[in-house]
């Protein structure tokens, strides 16, 4: 060491993601970095739960398929004005058996407010060891929530004897539906709509649809 003193200088870096490959925990694909407020309309619906999960991947071979309970589980904000802690909790998929095999991080929307947060999660299995996350978002205003899409074309084949397509209806259900985001959870057409009975949904990576076919008529007496 020399004689004379010794000044040492640090800088330091936020990090703003953490995802270890060698522990059994990550993120999902589906997974982005936004997350929304509540519309004005929805604020009125107090009993009501608003929540968007963020889906974890858990690696079974390296968590063990026997945990049946968290012995930690542990959140973080790196703002709490935007993402306060306790709108955070995470929410575990278990087998027939009990044991846990997924998960997700739920986020209550009726909590959280614009801006921009680093969330922490640390969780520890109790026959598996510990595992963390980090990872930075922004809480933008509803309806600005920007999704990647994909056009899907698809083809209908009406094998029915109903011809009044003017009141046949194919719905496209989102069923990990993002809250406040470009995408309507649910893309409707009408079959009379669609060019020689083929259209295009807008599809999002990773995420499953349900698709159902009705025939309707509204009655106007009866208002429905």
């Amino acid at each position: 060491m020399p004689s004379e003193d010794v000044v040492i200088e640090i800088e330091l870096v936020p990090i703003t993601s953490y995802d270890d490959p060698d522990d059994y925990l990550s993120w999902d694909e589906t997974v982005i970095d936004e997350i929304s407020v509540l519309s004005e309309e929805d604020k009125q619906y107090t009993a009501l739960d608003f929540n968007q999960k963020l889906k974890l991947n858990i690696d079974i071979t390296k968590f063990g398929n026997s945990n049946n309970l968290l012995d930690r589980e542990e959140f973080e904000s790196s703002n709490e004005d935007v993402i306060p802690v306790d709108a955070l909790k995470f929410e575990p998929i278990k087998t027939s058996m009990g044991y846990i095999h997924g998960g997700s991080i739920v986020v209550d929307l009726k909590k959280v407010n614009p801006g921009t947060a680093t969330i922490y999660f640390y969780m520890d299995g109790n026959n598996g060891r510990g595992a963390g996350l980090m990872r930075t978002f922004t809480v933008k205003p509803y309806g600005e929530v920007e999704v990647d899409t994909i056009d899907i074309p698809f083809e209908v084949s009406n094998d029915t004897s109903v011809n009044d397509i003017e009141n046949m209806h194919i719905n496209i259900t989102d069923k990990e539906h993002i809250y406040g985001s470009n995408v309507e959870e649910i893309q409707s057409y009408t079959l009379s709509e669609l060019n020689k009975m083929e259209g295009t949904f807008k599809y999002i990576e990773g995420h499953s649809y349900l698709i159902t076919a009705m025939h309707s008529i509204y009655n106007e007496e009866k208002g429905a």
